[in-house]
């Protein structure tokens, strides 16, 4: 972490001080310089993901959501306290999560996201800069679309088959 521009750097989180977990993704809030929030993912034991969340510039850690893996995490560009988090490539607990409250309380926005295949993964969430109603979410075998902010949603599937000369292989914007 730094708060310099990068001239000085202090380390925040080493796998290996934390159940051997990995940092999948890190995001800051864009309210609060302060406050970090990790998606954690993997391990080399039988401990998996979590989301760690900060807000001391990553001096203390609170966890969220032990053994899911996290990846994605995307704050609305009009209200940082509202947060969309994905479910990780290869997660067993395949949800969208949304925090209305800076990330104390998560709720789940959709269930078994998507399709039900074991390598699912939340890949990217973006808001359309035009009208933050619309956002599109992509994993590994879909692409979601929403007009009203998850009221409804469109599900786009692509079957993952080496015979399909139109397969889907992992969008990232």
């Amino acid at each position: 972490y730094t708060n310099d521009g990068g001239t000085n750097w202090d380390m925040i989180y080493y796998n290996f001080d934390h159940e051997t977990i990995f940092p999948q993704r890190v995001a800051i809030s864009p309210n609060n310089p302060e406050k970090l929030f990790i998606g954690r993912s993997g391990g080399f034991y039988s401990h998996t993901g979590g989301l760690y969340i900060s807000e001391n510039s990553g001096q203390d850690w609170i966890e969220k959501y032990p053994n899911v893996d996290f990846g994605t995490i995307v704050f609305h560009p009009e209200n940082a306290d509202d947060i969309l988090l994905g479910s990780w490539y290869g997660s067993f607990t395949h949800n969208l999560y949304r925090s209305l409250d800076g990330g104390d309380n998560w709720n789940v926005v959709d269930e078994n996201w998507a399709t039900d295949v074991l390598s699912n993964g939340i890949l990217d969430i973006e808001y359309n800069p035009s009208n933050s109603n619309n956002i599109i979410v992509t994993e590994t075998n879909s692409i979601v679309r929403t007009y009203d902010n998850f009221q409804t949603k469109e599900v786009f599937n692509f079957p993952n088959a080496i015979e399909n000369s139109n397969n889907y292989y992992f969008v990232f914007t």
